[in-house]
C-alpha cells in the first residue's frame, strides 16, 4: 500500500512537472536531462506496475492507435521533407510524445489523476511567486525591464491553468473551500503581471464559458434554482475576480498596450507578425494541400528558416504532413471533449472534470496562436487524462445497470 501510494505521487508530480518544463527551465535554468530524468521514473514505475497485476485499459486502444497513426504519419513524411535539420529535433518530440501517451494509458488513474491536478495548480502557484517577485509590484510597472519579459508565454501558460483550477475549486469544491479561494486570489495577481494577454483573454473566456456548460448540463433540474446557484457563485466570486485580474493588467504598461492594439486588428497583421506567417502557411498550403512538404519543412514556408514557425498547431501540422495529419491531430483534440462532455452529462458539475475540461480549452486556444506543436507535451497530457478520467466514470455506469439489471 506505502509503495502504491508513493508510485500514485511520483506520477503525478512526473505528469505535472512534464507539463511546465517550459517555465522550470526558464526559473530554474535547468538543461534537458530533466526530461531523461521524468522518463526514468515512468518507466521504472511502469516496470513495477507490469510485474505486478496490471489491467490493460482496452477501451483506451483505440485512443492510442490514433494518436501512434498520427505520429507514425509525420514520421512517414520524412520520405520528402524539405527540411534538412529541424525534423531530427521533432522527431525525437514525437518519440518521447507516444512514450508519454502510452506511459499515462498504462499508469494513470483516477486517483492519481485528482493529485495531478491539486500539483499542477500548484506549480502554477510556484511560478506565480518568480514572476510577482521578478515584476517588483502592481502599480505602474512598464514590464519592458523584467525577466519575465524574455520568456512571458512560457511562463504564463501553467499560471492560467492554475488560476482557472484554483477558481473552479473555490466555487465548486467543498473540502479546503478558503484556501482554494486564497489560491485563485494569488493565481489572478500572477497571471496579470505575466504580461501574457492571450493567456489573460483565453482564460477569462474560459470562465465565463463555464455557467453556459453549467446551464446545459443541468437541463431538467429546476431552472430558477440553477439560475440562483449559478448566479451566486458568479456574480459574488468569479466577476469580481475577473475584474481584478483585468484592471491590475491594465496597470501594468507593457500588457495595456498590447490589449488596446486589439482594438485595432490591422496592427497584428502587419509584415513579420502573426498575419504574414498565417498567410505564407495558406499559400504554401494551397500548393500541397494532401500530404504537406514532410516534417519539419513548416518553418521554411511559414517563416522562410527551419526554425520559425507559424504559431498555430493546425497550419504546423498541415504544412507538414497535409491533410491526412490535420485531420488526425483535430480527431485526437475532439476526442477528450467529447468524451469529457459525456462524463460531465452523466456525473454533473464536478470540480475535476471541469478543471480538465477547462484547461484543456485553455491549451487548444494558446497553441492556436503560439508556441511550437511538436512541444505540445501539456494539451497530450491533459488530453490523454481526460481520456483515462473519462472512461472510469463511462466503466462505472456500465457496471452499476448491469447490476442493476441482475
Amino acid at each position: 500500500m506505502f509503495l502504491k501510494n508513493v508510485s500514485s505521487n511520483l506520477i503525478a508530480a512526473c505528469l505535472a512537472v512534464l507539463c511546465v518544463t517550459g517555465a522550470i527551465r526558464v526559473i530554474f535554468d535547468v538543461g534537458q536531462w530533466i526530461y531523461v530524468v521524468l522518463a526514468f521514473i515512468l518507466c521504472t514505475i511502469c516496470t513495477y506496475s507490469c510485474m505486478g497485476n496490471m489491467r490493460l485499459k482496452k477501451s483506451l486502444v483505440m485512443y492510442f492507435f490514433i494518436v501512434n497513426l498520427f505520429v507514425t504519419w509525420l514520421v512517414f513524411t520524412l520520405s520528402w521533407t524539405c527540411s534538412s535539420v529541424q525534423w531530427k529535433e521533432y522527431l525525437q518530440l514525437l518519440i518521447f510524445l507516444i512514450f508519454v501517451v502510452a506511459m499515462i494509458l498504462i499508469l494513470v488513474d483516477r486517483n492519481i489523476i485528482h493529485k495531478f491536478l491539486v500539483i499542477l495548480s500548484f506549480l502554477g502557484l510556484g511560478i506565480g511567486i518568480y514572476v510577482i517577485m521578478e515584476s517588483g509590484g502592481i502599480y505602474e510597472i512598464s514590464g519592458y525591464n523584467t525577466q519575465v519579459n524574455e520568456s512571458y508565454l512560457t511562463l504564463a501558460t501553467p499560471i492560467g491553468m492554475s488560476f482557472i483550477i484554483t477558481t473552479i475549486f473555490a466555487i465548486y469544491s467543498k473540502k479546503h473551500k478558503f484556501f482554494w479561494v486564497i489560491a485563485a486570489i494569488f493565481s489572478m495577481i500572477a497571471l496579470s503581471l505575466s504580461l501574457a494577454r492571450g493567456t489573460l483573454i483565453f482564460s477569462i473566456f474560459v470562465l465565463c464559458l463555464l455557467p453556459v456548460l453549467h446551464f446545459s448540463i443541468g437541463e431538467g433540474e429546476n431552472y430558477f434554482k440553477l439560475i440562483k446557484e449559478i448566479g451566486i457563485r458568479y456574480l459574488f466570486f468569479v466577476l469580481p475576480l475577473l475584474g481584478g485580474l483585468l484592471f491590475l493588467a491594465l496597470n501594468v504598461e507593457r500588457t495595456a498596450s498590447r490589449l488596446k492594439r486589439m482594438l485595432t486588428p490591422f496592427h497584428e497583421l502587419m509584415a513579420g507578425g502573426r498575419g504574414e506567417l498565417w498567410s505564407n502557411s495558406w499559400q504554401a498550403i494551397s500548393s500541397s494541400p494532401l500530404f504537406g512538404y514532410g516534417l519539419g519543412s513548416n518553418g521554411i514556408f511559414s517563416a522562410g528558416n527551419e526554425w520559425g514557425y507559424p504559431h498555430n498547431f493546425l497550419l504546423q501540422v498541415w504544412l507538414d504532413g497535409g491533410l491526412i495529419a490535420v485531420l488526425l491531430a483535430i480527431l485526437i483534440l475532439l476526442l477528450p471533449l467529447w468524451y469529457l462532455l459525456k462524463a460531465l452529462k452523466q456525473k454533473g458539475i464536478q470540480p475535476y472534470l471541469l478543471s480538465l475540461f477547462s484547461t484543456f480549452i485553455l491549451l487548444i486556444l494558446e497553441y492556436s496562436k503560439s508556441y511550437d506543436f511538436y512541444s505540445s507535451r501539456a494539451i497530450f497530457i491533459i488530453g490523454t487524462i481526460s481520456i483515462v478520467y473519462c472512461f472510469s466514470f463511462i466503466n462505472e455506469v456500465k457496471f452499476k445497470q448491469l447490476s442493476d439489471y441482475n
